[in-house]
């Protein structure tokens, strides 16, 4: 869990690297120990003398790989099966292994999210505020739920209210400056002098200047174009428990 600050993606990712190593081992042991000496030790098909097959039976050559491989036990019929017992209890080994690491992992996962506390964790969402023009909206949902985001009258500690905006108009006058800015550079490579230029860099600095109007009246909680939902980041996680209680 030494990487729990960084989010469960990585403690999750190196539980799943040694959990892998352990998954080969019980394969190993369960299906490819025994497979292995019955076929290294018992298995007598690939052999240099051929004279005991038949003229039609395929070749073994007889080498490491070929002495450990099934292909020398095609004459012991009854390791066969017993190898296929082997293998059957493997897969289910394996299958109950499986249940074990999922469920290891998901409780990694909750260990390293209550390690790593952000403000999501102390932040929810209410809609459907009414827009109510002239009014500090952001320090009434405030004030209404310090005294009523806890039962039994106990006061909640909110730390901050943010309101939500429609940054349409925005996000038109940043297109509209970025199609000015190329047409600015298009006219100082030709005309480096040309009175278009200090026309479109006014015209620039109007668009910047309502821009950061437009900004500085949302961070007031300012604006016509309030879209009825504020964040409300709490000191406690029991603000969030009870936010639903609560009625506009």
């Amino acid at each position: 869990m030494e990487f729990s600050t960084v989010g469960p993606a990585y403690p999750m990712y190196f539980h799943f690297l040694k959990h892998s190593i352990y998954i080969l081992l019980i394969l190993f042991v369960h299906s490819g120990l025994y497979n292995l000496s019955v076929n290294w030790f018992v298995g007598s098909y690939c052999q240099d003398d051929a004279s005991h097959k038949s003229k039609n039976a395929p070749t073994c050559v007889p080498s490491v790989a070929t002495r450990s491989s099934l292909a020398n036990s095609l004459d012991t019929e009854r390791s066969g099966r017993v190898q296929d017992w082997f293998n059957l209890v493997g897969f289910l080994a394996l299958i109950m292994y499986f249940q074990y690491f999922r469920y290891t992992q998901k409780i990694i996962e909750t260990e390293c999210d209550q390690r790593d506390w952000t403000a999501a964790n102390f932040t929810f969402l209410v809609t459907n505020i009414p827009k109510l023009p002239d009014k500090n909206i952001d320090l009434q949902l405030k004030e209404y739920f310090e005294k009523n985001g806890l039962p039994n009258g106990q006061k909640l500690n909110v730390r901050r209210v943010l309101l939500a905006f429609d940054v349409k108009d925005i996000y038109h006058k940043e297109e509209e400056i970025q199609k000015k800015l190329k047409k600015v550079k298009a006219l100082e490579n030709k005309q480096p002098e040309a009175k278009q230029l200090e026309t479109l860099k006014t015209e620039i600095e109007q668009l910047e200047e309502e821009m950061f109007k437009i900004c500085q009246k949302h961070s007031r909680g300012e604006g016509g174009d309030f879209v009825g939902s504020a964040y409300i980041t709490v000191a406690t996680q029991k603000g969030i428990y009870f936010h639903s209680m609560l009625h506009f």
